[in-house]
């Protein structure tokens, strides 16, 4: 969990990722020579972290750990090993918080958002949890002097166990348990009653909701499906790891948000 919000977030965040690398403008020259510098934030300071170029592989030469769909990008896999670097291990990075790595990852300021908490309970209620996410969500990729955000989500599940990308648990809507999706956008659209919908995306690259509003659902087919299609300039791919929910539905899946605001320098 502690590194998949970052692989989430990181391509539409170029700026962000940038500011890991301890000196971007020579990072091709130091990656031929055999290392890489990065730079992370932990206990309220930035922290310089140098790791080499080799990375723990299987029998086939693929990276037994975090690793970009696209296998001729390492940035994840480099990252990782300077995360774990940090922490002491690759083992102390199994589990952890969402939260907590996004904000070792951006310098920014986290909360956990408990849909099961009081307080998430009554702003739930009262409609307060869904204009606070939509106003997250509008400030998701802004660049402004008052920051903008990094969202995230998870079905969490403390009597859950994993046992790796093969042995994962899943609701029976295809959401993965204790695995955290990047939250990529809050909409309402359609006439006077507006339908809510949520797009996330699955950083594994494989699996996605079956639900409402799914790829394969009959929602798309509809009026309003083909409304939501333009006005969100959303383009149904087959399992890009890409999707969309309705705020009932994601209430019902997930039970936990993640939210990093990033100020700017």
């Amino acid at each position: 969990a502690a590194i998949a919000a970052s692989g989430a977030t990181g391509s539409e965040y170029g700026p962000l990722f940038k500011r890991l690398l301890r000196d971007p403008e020579r990072t091709a020259e130091n990656l031929r020579r055999g290392f890489c510098t990065f730079v992370l934030y932990k206990f309220g300071r930035w922290v310089e972290v140098t790791v080499d170029t080799l990375l723990p592989c299987n029998a086939d030469d693929k990276p037994i750990f975090a690793h970009c769909r696209d296998p001729n990008e390492l940035w994840v896999p480099l990252l990782e090993k300077a995360y774990a670097k940090l922490h002491g291990s690759y083992e102390a990075l199994d589990g952890g918080s969402v939260t907590a790595a996004l904000v070792d990852l951006s310098g920014g300021v986290g909360e956990n958002l408990d849909l099961a908490g009081d307080d998430e309970y009554h702003e739930l209620m009262d409609g307060t949890l869904w204009r606070r996410l939509k106003r997250y969500a509008k400030r998701s990729s802004a660049s402004s002097g008052e920051g903008h955000y990094l969202l995230g989500a998870a079905l969490s599940m403390s009597e859950v166990v994993d046992q790796g990308k093969g042995g994962v648990h899943q609701s029976d809507q295809g959401v993965l348990v204790n695995h955290a999706y990047t939250l990529l956008d809050v909409s309402e659209v359609g006439g006077v009653d507006k339908t809510r919908l949520l797009k996330l995306r699955n950083p594994w690259g494989s699996g996605e909701w079956k639900g409402a509003w799914s790829d394969e659902s009959g929602e798309w087919k509809t009026a309003l499906g083909k409304d939501v299609q333009r006005q969100l300039s959303y383009t149904i791919e087959g399992n890009d790891r890409t999707f969309m929910i309705s705020w009932e539905d994601f209430q019902q899946q997930f039970n936990r948000i993640y939210v990093c605001r990033v100020y700017d320098e």
